[in-house]
């Protein structure tokens, strides 16, 4: 299947986190059929890439994950490596499927997809039997010299002493790929498997190219009768890091500054969810904040800023602008589904009314320092209540969009923003943007 229909497929299912990070949501894009021809609906792109802060494998490296879902069935062998390693999309992964190296790793990834709910485009639970991933039979015999990964990691069955494969498996020389059931057992397969699995992929945590910077100075040394140059050149090497991001929840998208579509670059934004109660947890010592001070704290500036936040200050973090459909979906997401608040919980976004009347987007915004162009007002709003409503929240805390009065569960977001006070206290949702590339901001 080309890659292209590959993406199409894969985007009838829709995954809502609880908790994990490897999910479907974010972008849209135009289903395609198997010609090609576009079929009127909308899907997801892939968001969300799992981090773990450090190697789960001791002394290995560390890597990043995704967990892919092909279509409302599942995804079969082939497609899903297609889908990891392929690099012609902005979607793209980047890497293979996953490798399985200790106990440890086998374990975290079968945490995660299982602590993960899965539904198709039209909301129809299916039961996920068991996900792909990289290995394949190279012989026929059952030992582990007729596996390998498809990633070149060395191919072990036993994960630290513990024998991985289900009692009387690997069974058939016809099937050929590695299957992981829901009970952390390996299988053998066939690749056509679809219906109920999923799959994982995998990549070096990624690091971008290091970068050289060359300055030259020239000094002049003079005496009675002479008068000599000299040039010193010094070269500093600087290694450019992508943001580490544990804790945020990230998507990809295409930016252009000058807004021409030949000028379109990826950009990578990520966002966090600050509140006194996160995922249903009271956060320690947490405080509200007004506007100004949220502002503050997301730009990890000083002594006021967000510990969290200091670490990517370059990157100039700022409370959130939302500029799309599908960035409001992502945050939305964040706040009410992923991290389990209340559907109309008031939560301060990055934009601000100005003297003329328009709202604008926070000036510490390196992408979005610009009057607003999308809007996703509740009824009635913004209705600047006495005249001090100059701030923009996400959601009401008296008023439910009818989006939601319709939708009535928990585990769907859905609403709009309204103008306050920006004298409330509130939690807040903060963003920073970076480029892949350079490893800078846009």
């Amino acid at each position: 299947m080309p890659y292209g229909q590959v993406l199409a497929v894969a985007a009838a299912l829709a995954l809502n986190a609880a908790p994990a990070h490897g999910q479907y949501g974010g972008g849209i894009f135009p289903i395609t059929d198997a010609t090609g021809k576009e079929t009127g609906q909308d899907a997801p792109v892939p968001r969300d890439i799992l981090q773990p802060p450090q190697p789960l494998c001791p002394g290995g490296d560390r890597h990043d994950y995704f967990i892919f879902g092909g279509d409302a069935r599942g995804v079969q062998w082939n497609d899903a490596q297609v889908f990891c390693s392929d690099e012609s999309s902005i979607y793209s992964f980047y890497g293979n499927l996953a490798s399985l190296s200790c106990k440890a790793e086998a374990d975290y990834i079968q945490r995660e997809v299982f602590n993960t709910r899965w539904k198709d485009a039209g909301a129809v639970g299916i039961e996920v039997l068991g996900y792909w991933v990289g290995g394949e039979r190279t012989g026929n015999g059952a030992s582990d010299a007729n596996w390998r990964f498809v990633d070149r990691t060395p191919f072990s069955s036993t994960l630290d002493g513990v024998s991985m494969w289900k009692e009387g498996e690997p069974s058939s020389k016809k099937e050929k790929k590695l299957f992981v059931r829901a009970t952390g057992e390996w299988n053998d397969a066939r690749g056509s498997k679809v219906q109920g699995v999923v799959s994982v992929c995998k990549r070096k945590h990624r690091v971008l190219p290091t970068r050289t910077t060359t300055t030259s100075v020239e000094r002049v040394r003079r005496t009675q009768t002479t008068s000599t140059k000299t040039t010193t050149t010094k070269t500093v090497v600087t290694e450019c890091k992508t943001p580490d991001c544990a804790g945020f929840s990230c998507r990809n998208y295409m930016y252009s500054a000058t807004g021409l579509s030949k000028d379109k670059k990826r950009i990578r934004c990520c966002y966090k969810y600050f509140n006194r109660v996160v995922d249903k947890e009271l956060v320690p010592g947490f405080m509200r904040k007004n506007w100004f001070a949220a502002q503050q704290m997301c730009m990890g500036a000083g002594s006021k800023g967000h510990p969290d936040l200091r670490g990517y200050r370059r990157f100039k973090p700022h409370l959130a602008s939302i500029q799309s459909k599908e960035e409001d979906d992502f945050v939305q997401d964040l706040v009410f589904v992923k991290n389990r608040d209340f559907r109309n919980r008031p939560v301060w976004i990055g934009a601000q009314r100005n003297k003329k009347g328009d709202w604008e987007h926070t000036s510490n915004d390196p992408v979005y320092n610009r009057v607003t162009g999308y809007q996703n007002w509740l009824s009635g709003e913004p209705n600047n209540f006495r005249g001090q409503e100059d701030c923009m929240q996400m959601s009401h805390a008296r008023t439910l969009s009818a989006v939601n009065r319709a939708k009535n569960s928990p585990d769907d977001a859905g609403d709009g923003h309204n103008d306050a006070d920006c004298r409330k206290k509130r939690g807040y949702v903060c963003e920073f943007c970076w480029d892949p590339e350079s490893g800078d901001q846009p």
